[in-house]
């Protein structure tokens, strides 16, 4: 129900809540951009100044009004957002909302779309956009405005992905059951459903380090001694 910020110069710690504007219930996800930080609870996004720690208005919160929201991913002033039934665009700039159809080409999707009624986590690196899906892992290219399939909902039995990674050609797909890396070009897929895991809730990569916020405390796995 709050957000900590760390004054790295004088070595001090805030608290952020309700207060400032923050979005009422448990954050999920924070998007910083230039000016603002992007702040998702379940059912709102506020946009918090950076400099003033308050939020200002925007009219994203009441365009989502009703929507259950699972996570945001920000990418070139544009806000993805990721809802229990639909993944919309913010632009930032002109402060429309579109459906994800709309946007870019779907033909290499569009046999999906009408099935996806289940959309879950999001990740974003500085080419593609990874939105996980009931219809499998899908990707939107941002070179080219065009959505491709990256893996199938089989490889992940159809589970509710609760959060994605990339790592070159890696992804990193967390579930309810466990960890799985997929190599996307060869389709390899490597499943760690160990017991000690337990639930992860978040999850970073390096080149050959692999960090997992659990349950069960912070995990480390050289991942690529496994390849």
């Amino acid at each position: 129900n709050a957000i900590y910020v760390y004054n790295q110069k004088d070595d001090f710690w805030r608290t952020l809540d309700a207060a400032r504007g923050l979005p009422v219930g448990r954050i999920k996800a924070l998007e910083p951009d230039t000016h603002f930080v992007w702040v998702a609870s379940a059912y709102e996004i506020e946009k918090i100044n950076i400099k003033t720690k308050r939020s200002e208005a925007s009219v994203l919160s009441s365009s989502l009004q009703n929507n259950f929201i699972h996570d945001i991913a920000l990418i070139n002033n544009k806000l993805w957002v990721s809802t229990e039934y639909m993944l919309f665009c913010y632009d930032i700039d002109s402060e429309t909302l579109l459906p994800f159809r709309y946007v870019g080409n779907v033909d290499a999707i569009i046999d999906r779309i009408e099935p996806m009624t289940k959309i879950f986590a999001l990740h974003a690196d500085e080419t593609k956009l990874y939105v996980g899906t009931n219809q499998g892992i899908i990707a939107y290219n941002i070179v080219n405005s065009s959505w491709e399939l990256i893996a199938e909902p089989t490889i992940y039995n159809n589970d509710f992905v609760r959060e994605l990674n990339v790592y070159k050609k890696q992804l990193f797909i967390i579930t309810e059951r466990g960890l799985i890396r997929l190599h996307m070009k060869k389709q390899f897929q490597r499943q760690y459903n160990y017991p000690f895991i337990g639930n992860v809730n978040d999850l970073y990569v390096t080149r050959d380090r692999l960090w997992l916020a659990t349950d069960n405390g912070l995990i480390q796995f050289s991942w690529k001694k496994d390849l």
